[in-house]
């Protein structure tokens, strides 16, 4: 399929959504890596929202949003409109604009999006979850939860390490890369002193927000 430079945005990101749709219920993780990186690249991240949503906490992770829920009736008549359709297929699970659900579990401890500790309740197999971009995590299991509570407790900085191999002038060698894995420092947003995120803004500061605490 061929695109011109004037084409909208709907008609590429639902083409290339499919197609990694497609890939991925075939086991094709070229293509479905090749569909993301056509729709990032262009157009930037198709995920770059991240909600925790708590709930009751006299209530266990079962609740789902029942306790968030203020209009009931209007919560029937569009929850599945964007969050996925148990009853559906996988094309309804990755509709656009459509929210789907990571994880789901009852104690999470989260330094920032995409990195964070979860006590996940609903997989017995492997009931902890940690999340960290950047880091082989098989390699690193000195990154726990105990790692995000010293980091939050005390600034504790914990590093760790990668592996890979590299191939130069016919030959391969075995690299080992030191990086900062968990340093509590977010440099995405700005961060305020009651822990909200801001944009980066030309020309704005942490300063030129103003923090106001509701009653």
């Amino acid at each position: 399929m061929a695109f011109s430079k004037h084409l909208g945005f709907a008609p590429f990101v639902k083409h290339f959504s499919r197609q990694r749709i497609q890939a991925k219920l075939e086991k094709n993780k070229g293509l479905e890596q090749c569909s993301k990186i056509s729709m990032n690249s262009s157009y930037g991240s198709d995920d770059s929202m991240m909600l925790a949503v708590a709930g009751d906490p006299n209530q266990d992770y079962t609740q789902g949003f029942s306790a968030i829920v203020s209009d009931k009736q209007f919560s029937d008549e569009n929850f599945y409109k964007f969050i996925p359709d148990p009853s559906k297929d996988v094309y309804d699970e990755k509709k656009l604009l459509g929210v789907a659900y990571e994880h789901c579990g009852s104690s999470l401890i989260a330094l920032a999006p995409k990195n964070y500790w979860l006590l996940e309740n609903l997989d017995k197999k492997n009931p902890e979850t940690v999340k960290l971009k950047g880091l082989n995590l098989k390699s690193n299991p000195q990154i726990n939860k105990q790692t995000y509570e010293e980091n939050i407790k005390n600034g504790t900085v914990v590093k760790g390490k990668n592996m890979s191999l590299r191939q130069r002038a016919g030959e391969m060698s075995q690299v080992e890369v030191l990086k900062n894995g968990i340093t509590g420092c977010h440099t995405k947003m700005i961060t305020l002193p009651n822990q909200c995120c801001c944009p980066f803004i030309y020309q704005l500061s942490a300063e030129s927000y103003k923090c106001q605490e509701l009653q």
